[in-house]
């Protein structure tokens, strides 16, 4: 009972800071007639590193973005966000002359205390829209997902989502019927009430800061595959793994580099030295480290299943993904390795292509100003299948060429 008091003390006190902030923010409106920045964007929420470059983008697109998060995980730096663990006050101020909130599912829960419950209500006050997007946790109820495997990985990794349920669902209806647009991604549509547009993925990967670590890394000389073990059981690591040593024991020079919590650009510097990227071999899509592990100019292997990746062949650009997708077996994963050792050189143009085309900066600064403008629904919803992000495929599309001299059989 006592730390249920001081809880509520504490969103009493975060309520009344944002009180005192709006009250004058809205004198100065009126004696000085200040208004907000229509460019201005506050993205906040989980401390996560696509949060700072969908800002990139952003930034990119011509917006004053701007990130805010209440801490920063050990493999990030603090230079990688603008506001890390701000006080009310300061994240207040920001808010309140920002015109757009980009957020996630549990945004509103890590700045705000009983007003958190009332997203709706804090945009009408603000005279702000929000674009709102999934990451993962926010989203996932383990009670929808038919998918056994996915779901036994997911409870070895993250066993407290399945008794918070509730409020995931609670807080998924309450943002999606305040949002302006709700923003699905490959992997991240199962169980959202709503999605407004559909890119594979809503952030970039940041290829100028890939490349720059490039210059500081020699390429190994032996057939280097690298995968980061983070959450392990999402991964597949045991699996691949597996695989590895089974290809070592029947007579293939192979090294395996496992990664964990390991920082960023240490990350970057592993994969420019090594030949594959292995990302997971269990969750069905593909996330930044295997945009990271493209971007770098190897190939990737994930597992990706066709009930999640079939509504982006239809209605985005995925057909186009070179990713290499194996089964959840270590005889697929085996063999998959294999494919990209013949295929090599074809997969690493390839997949750098893709990631420039459809994951760079620039190209997700088409995509958010589309969002930003004022398209209209439609026209996010249809944005990836009008676009022409290449050369026509009749005259010299690297994408399409490239395509036709690899075995797309192993892409499906």
């Amino acid at each position: 009972m006592k730390r249920l008091i001081q809880k509520g003390l504490l969103a009493f006190q975060y309520d009344l800071a944002f009180l005192r902030v709006y009250i004058l923010h809205r004198i100065k409106r009126v004696l000085w007639c200040e208004v907000g920045d229509e460019k201005s964007v506050l993205l906040f929420g989980a401390p996560i590193l696509s949060l700072s470059n969908i800002a990139k983008s952003l930034n990119h697109a011509g917006f004053a973005a701007l990130t805010a998060v209440p801490e920063v995980y050990s493999i990030n730096t603090v230079e990688d966000f603008d506001l890390v663990a701000p006080s009310p006050r300061q994240f207040y101020e920001r808010l309140l002359v920002s015109r757009t909130w980009i957020v996630y599912f549990d945004s509103f829960q890590l700045f705000f205390g009983f007003l958190r419950f009332f997203p709706g209500l804090l945009k009408s006050l603000c005279g702000a829209r929000i674009i709102a997007m999934p990451y993962g946790r926010d989203a996932y109820e383990y009670s929808l997902i038919t998918d056994d495997v996915l779901k036994h990985a997911l409870l070895m990794n993250y066993p407290h989502n399945s008794s918070d349920e509730a409020r995931i669902a609670l807080n998924k209806a309450r943002i999606s019927d305040s949002a302006d647009i709700v923003i699905g991604c490959i992997g991240h549509v199962l169980g959202l009430f709503r999605w407004d547009a559909l890119p594979v993925h809503y952030y970039p990967v940041d290829i100028d800061y890939i490349d720059e670590l490039a210059s500081e890394v020699r390429k190994r000389d032996k057939f280097t595959i690298v995968h980061s073990a983070n959450h392990r059981g999402i991964k597949g690591t045991d699996l691949i793994i597996s695989a590895v040593r089974e290809l070592v024991q029947s007579g293939h020079s192979i090294d395996l580099i496992l990664l964990e919590k390991v920082p960023n650009h240490e990350v970057i510097k592993s994969l420019h030295s090594a030949h594959l990227l292995i990302e997971q071999v269990i969750g069905g899509g593909y996330a930044l480290s295997a945009m990271e592990g493209m971007a770098c100019g190897i190939p990737v292997i994930s597992h990706l299943n066709e009930n999640i990746c079939g509504l982006f062949r239809v209605f985005s650009h995925f057909d186009e993904c070179p990713i290499v997708s194996c089964e959840r077996s270590v005889s697929s994963i085996k063999d998959k390795i294999l494919y990209v050792m013949e295929n090599h050189q074809s997969l690493s143009r390839l997949s750098r292509k893709y990631v420039e085309t459809y994951h760079s900066i620039p190209a997700l600064a088409a995509f958010w100003r589309a969002v930003l403008t004022g398209a209209s629904r439609t026209e996010l919803m249809t944005f990836y299948m009008k676009r022409d992000f290449s050369s026509d495929r009749t005259s010299g599309n690297p994408l399409a060429s490239l395509s036709e001299q690899i075995n797309t059989s192993y892409y499906q």
